[in-house]
């Protein structure tokens, strides 16, 4: 399915949130109680002002001096908690401001806690307005997605009906009601082969509307945000709010000069990651290439429109461009006729052409899939998205399946079976713009240890308040401060300001080197790697290769070959080229051969046998059968022939059938 769990979401009115009605509450409460004491304080302390004039004889004297002494308690406050009023009222303002930036701001850093905040669960989808979403791979984000109404068409019996759906990660998930549970929207990859021959393209404008609607269009745009929604989201971090706070407490305690400089700093370090962030959002927008003009068989006639309208189920002809050898497959192509010479190296990173040919051959009851696990070879007639064609050789029927017509372009038929950021080449964008940046146990390290020493600073500043808090010599404001200021001490508060600017300094190395990141605070975890492990020497060095002999194969008649070296002989004497090969049941100890001394069985598998393909710049493919082939001196010709350079007899082999045994 994709994912792992979905809830059903109901957004709550901006009021009844729960990071706005209970912060309301507290504040209406904070100044009621703060009005109701300064009124107190004010009208008892207007009392011996009004009797000031003099003392009234009938009055004792007593109960004057109580009078007195009781106004002077009155306008010290009463008392709460072991706190004055206007006190606890002037601590508890900032306090409930700031809990409520927090709370506001715990919405934009934490999905699930943005859900219990802004949001209700529900039971039945058609309550339902959003969905929280929690894929099945660790290292994808959660997200929180809005529940769209679309039209399709019922296959079996026809009707139009409205299902929900919702895109997440680029990827379309439908309401399956009878099965009431979200289904990954299916694309036509597990049918049958006689499906797929019998495929006539899409008949009418309505299944044209249907397929739009159901698998979207072939598009690979990349979400560019503007810099002003960037730079928001930097400063809604939270080492920026930590930064920003620290400056705020520092300018409390008179160190103006400093903090508008660490705030200067922090907001131009924080620029210059939005303005590399977006630069290198805008370079992978670029890699994805515009929409191209390709040749489309619907209703019925064969036509040339944008790459960009293709869906599921369109028959298209697949050709080289050859005034832009440079151009990519726009989709997942079946490749139904002819046979196709790609390059894979964007998806797989091997330099070697791929071969794929049509399912002409294939048995019509066989069922196709393209799952690795499977290892069934339906790779092998796939045109993955993202590819770039190097040589297209067309089937030579006269007509193609059923009668249609051939490509004008006189291309190879294919079918798309998967557009969009459903193809390989969608897969690794999606990788690149949805991975998690918080999967890492040493985040949790450090948290951890960030805890212990919140502890210990908490006790500080609890040490710190009960001893100071009675001495009447202490501005209480201050002491306040001062004890914030330790527990913000648990962090440093320049490293937030010096991971920014490290952050920057990888980001001008890496792009200098021709790498860029989007996602910049992923470089310090990076920087742990110690051992990058790679899975060919190809990746680091060299493909160049020689051909150093032949063994298992009988000699030529005409070949000098050397005698077997004895035991006794010098282990220096003894050819440079020898292969033991351990048989069953004894040891057989074959000469390696050089390639001129090669018998012509040996010669015949070596060159006969491979998956070479000749293009206009020359023979492409595996090294090593380049290299075999080039060592025993043949060529490979046109219409997958291959002859022999010199020689008396000039031998030539015809190759019939390739049969793939590793794709």
């Amino acid at each position: 399915m994709g994912v792992k769990g979905v809830e059903l979401l109901k957004s709550v009115p901006t009021f009844w949130r729960l990071d706005a009605w209970p912060f309301v509450l507290a504040h209406a409460v904070n100044l009621a109680m703060l009005a109701m004491t300064c009124s107190r304080i004010v009208a008892e302390s207007s009392v011996p002002a009004s009797n000031s004039s003099g003392i009234n004889s009938s009055t004792p004297l007593n109960s004057t001096i109580g009078s007195s002494s009781g106004t002077a308690a009155s306008a010290a406050g009463v008392a709460f908690w072991g706190f004055s009023l206007p006190l606890m009222n002037t601590v508890l303002l900032p306090v409930l401001a700031v809990l409520q930036l927090l709370t506001w701001l715990g919405t934009h850093w934490s999905v699930k806690f943005s859900s219990m905040i802004t949001m209700r669960r529900v039971k039945r989808v058609d309550e339902a307005a959003h969905v929280m979403v929690t894929p099945s791979k660790t290292t994808e984000k959660i997200g929180i997605c809005q529940i769209d109404i679309v039209e399709l068409r019922n296959s079996a019996s026809g009707n139009v009906e409205i299902v929900p759906s919702f895109e997440f990660h680029k990827r379309r998930y439908l309401w399956e009601a009878g099965e009431k549970k979200w289904q990954k929207v299916a694309f036509p990859v597990g049918e049958s082969m006689a499906f797929y021959k019998n495929s006539r393209g899409l008949p009418d404008g309505k299944a044209i509307a249907d397929a739009a609607a159901r698998w979207g269009i072939n598009s690979f745009e990349v979400p560019l945000p503007t810099f002003k929604e960037l730079y928001t989201e930097q400063c809604r971090q939270p080492f920026f709010v930590f930064q920003v706070l620290c400056v705020v407490l520092w300018s409390m305690d008179d160190y103006w000069y400093y903090s508008l400089f660490t705030l200067l700093m922090l907001l131009m370090f924080e620029g210059t990651v939005v303005l590399a962030r977006t630069r290198n959002l805008r370079m992978l927008r670029e890699m994805m290439g515009a929409p191209i003009v390709v040749r489309v068989y619907r209703q019925g006639a064969w036509m040339a429109m944008h790459s960009h309208h293709l869906v599921p189920g369109d028959l298209i002809s697949v050709n080289r461009n050859k005034h832009d050898p440079d151009q990519t497959v726009p989709a997942d192509l079946l490749l139904l006729s002819g046979k196709v010479v790609v390059s894979e190296a964007i998806l797989t990173g091997e330099a070697t052409p791929q071969e794929k040919v049509c399912i002409s051959n294939r048995d019509s009851d066989e069922v196709l899939s393209l799952k690795r696990a499977d290892d069934t070879g339906d790779r092998q007639h796939i045109v993955f998205g993202g590819t770039k064609v190097l040589q297209v050789v067309p089937s030579q029927d006269p007509q193609i399946k059923g009668g249609l017509p051939r490509p004008p372009d006189g291309g190879c038929l294919a079918m798309v079976v998967r557009n969009g950021f459903n193809t390989a080449q969608g897969r690794l964008v999606r990788t690149i713009l949805f991975s998690s940046e918080t999967t890492s146990a040493a985040s949790r390290e450090a948290g951890i240890f960030v805890v212990c020493l919140l502890c210990f600073a908490l006790v500080a500043s609890g040490y710190v308040l009960s001893v100071s808090w009675h001495d009447p010599k202490r501005n209480k404001g201050k002491l306040l401060l001062n004890c914030s200021m330790i527990i913000a001490s648990v962090v440093p508060p320049e490293l937030p300001m010096n991971l920014s600017l490290a952050v920057n300094s990888s980001l001008h190395s890496l792009a200098r080197l021709g790498v860029f990141c989007t996602e910049p605070f992923r470089i310090p975890f990076a920087g742990k790697v110690g051992v990058c492990c790679f899975d060919k020497t190809g990746t680091l060095t060299s493909e160049d290769l020689v051909l150093e002999g032949v063994a298992g194969s009988p000699p030529s008649p005409s070949a000098q070959c050397p005698p077997p070296p004895s035991a006794s002989s010098d282990a220096s004497s003894a050819p440079a080229a020898e292969a033991a090969v351990e048989g069953e049941g004894a040891e057989a100890r074959w000469v390696l051969h050089k390639p001129l001394a090669v018998g012509d069985e040996g010669v015949h598998v070596l060159v006969g046998c491979h998956g070479l393909v000749l293009l206009e710049d020359g023979v492409i493919g595996e090294t090593m059968e380049r290299v075999a082939l080039e060592s025993l001196g043949w060529t490979l010709g046109r219409g997958d022939c291959v002859a022999e350079n010199s020689g008396a007899r000039k031998r030539r082999i015809q190759v019939i059938c390739v049969f793939r045994f590793a794709l």
